[in-house]
């Protein structure tokens, strides 16, 4: 574009235009605008322009006030000076290849439409700085319960963006498949890469549904909401911080206070079959005066090993490495010091733990059926590279129980904890489902850290997830 020419308008959008593209459609304009913007014309006009003081990676400049022409008309898109500089060849300049006809056509739609925003950079900054605009902006009463779905951070520039229209579809189809209901989202930007939850329309708000469990007791309710459930698996919580996020967290409710998930996580993670929607859908079960049997138990730490995937996550596994080396394996014998994965009921066994430095570590057992208890140790000091036998403090060794399934084996965890430093006592959570042994269904169990006098960072823990299979003599 001609230095002379560079010059930004004020967009004021056609009653015609206002009233025609969906929220979808005006967003999928202002992708594919920014785009072709940018392909064309930012070699100049980029981030810091080489040719006057336009730049096209700024939605902002393109549509200050016209001085003393428009840049961009919406009421009349052939009058825009953009499109007028594009067809008359004067851009880009020195022979550079123009947008095509095609994209031509597009640029005008996006103008037609009122040429809706777009950020200088997509990403999860971008995001959180979109989420937290709308959220300024919501009713005081609303905001705790709102949370945000963001497409954002696979449009970031080098990325094949996705198929926006077909990502919105399986949003709200995963949405419906945890809910059983038809769940509403809205764009809180105008490119609608980020949309807006309201947990109380999926019934996800509610911190009535587990008791905290001291020695397999219930002892007092606990506000862990559905939406927590699903936070507790969340692998991209820990890299997302800002001050918008920070914010938003200090006023929202629940106890793992994500604002903003990547929905391309969310999506499939409920899918119809996936662990999480049955249990998603078992918690919406949870009315008052109702007491409903539990999801099937299973599909426990054998997802994906996923970095960045919170100590909590019950459906994922362990990534390799961590903050040193640890390995975890099963020995019986009188010696106990034979290696197995397989033990008899009533057998005893140990766990045989080896660290690359010294650690303390917190146990964890899981039985088939769900039913998580805190083991206390005979001793949680493991000198550095020194395999080290532990059992319980009661009689120093495990024994497998009976297999609870009727059948001839099952599959039970035990889950260690270890940490250079002090590891906190998991706190234990038991939703208030009625046990139906008969339909193989129990209620929920879950474990989490809660803040404590105990400081710790949780990405130097390392986690090991560790099956034992159970079988009948």
């Amino acid at each position: 574009m001609r230095t002379a020419a560079l010059v930004a308008v004020l967009v004021l959008a056609a009653p015609a235009a206002a009233a025609d593209p969906s929220p979808r459609q005006r967003g999928d304009l202002a992708v594919r605008a920014r785009d072709i913007l940018r392909r064309h014309c930012a070699e100049c006009h980029g981030e810091k322009p080489r040719r006057g003081d336009l730049s096209v990676v700024s939605h902002a400049k393109l549509v200050e006030p016209p001085i003393p022409v428009p840049l961009l008309n919406p009421t009349n898109p052939p009058k825009s000076l953009l499109l007028q500089l594009i067809s008359d060849g004067s851009m880009p300049p020195g022979g550079r290849a123009g947008p095509t006809a095609g994209e031509v056509d597009e640029l005008t739609a996006w103008i037609k439409a009122g040429a809706p925003g777009y950020p200088a950079a997509f990403g999860d900054a971008y995001a959180a700085d979109a989420a937290k605009r709308d959220w300024d902006g919501r009713p005081s009463t609303d905001r705790p319960f709102l949370r945000y779905l963001s497409y954002a951070h696979q449009l970031a520039d080098g990325l094949t963006p996705p198929n926006l229209p077909e990502a919105e579809e399986k949003l709200r189809t995963a949405l419906r498949a945890a809910t059983g209901k038809d769940v509403p989202t809205a764009p809180a930007d105008p490119a609608a890469t980020v949309f807006r939850l309201d947990l109380r329309t999926a019934g996800w708000d509610r911190g009535d549904l587990f008791d905290k469990m001291e020695k397999g007791v219930p002892v007092d309710a606990h506000p862990l909401t559905a939406f927590d459930v699903l936070m507790l698996e969340y692998p991209h919580a820990a890299g997302a911080g800002s001050e918008a996020i920070a914010k938003m967290a200090a006023g929202m409710n629940g106890v793992r206070k994500v604002p903003v998930v990547r929905a391309d996580w969310l999506t499939p993670a409920l899918t119809p079959t996936a662990p999480l929607t049955e249990e998603l859908r078992s918690l919406a079960d949870l009315v008052p005066g109702k007491e409903p049997c539990g999801p099937r138990p299973g599909r426990f730490f054998n997802g994906p090993g996923l970095d960045g995937r919170p100590l909590e996550a019950w459906h994922a596994g362990d990534p390799a490495g961590g903050a040193f080396s640890l390995k975890v394996e099963f020995v019986t014998g009188e010696a106990f010091d034979t290696a197995t994965t397989e033990v008899k009921v009533g057998e005893p066994h140990k766990l045989k733990i080896t660290a690359g430095r010294a650690v303390r570590v917190r146990v964890l057992r899981v039985l088939a059926n769900g039913k998580a208890s805190y083991q206390n140790l005979e001793k949680d000091a493991i000198p550095a590279n020194d395999p080290t036998l532990l059992g319980p403090n009661t009689n120093g060794k495990f024994k497998a129980g009976n297999v609870s399934s009727g059948g001839q084996a099952e599959t039970d965890y035990y889950v260690v904890l270890a940490a250079a430093d002090v590891v906190p006592i998991p706190v234990l959570l038991r939703s208030r489902h009625v046990e139906c042994v008969e339909m193989g269904r129990y209620p929920m169990w879950r474990f989490l850290f809660e803040p404590s006098d105990v400081k710790f960072d949780p990405s130097l823990i390392v986690r090991r997830v560790v099956p034992l299979t159970v079988r009948q003599p």
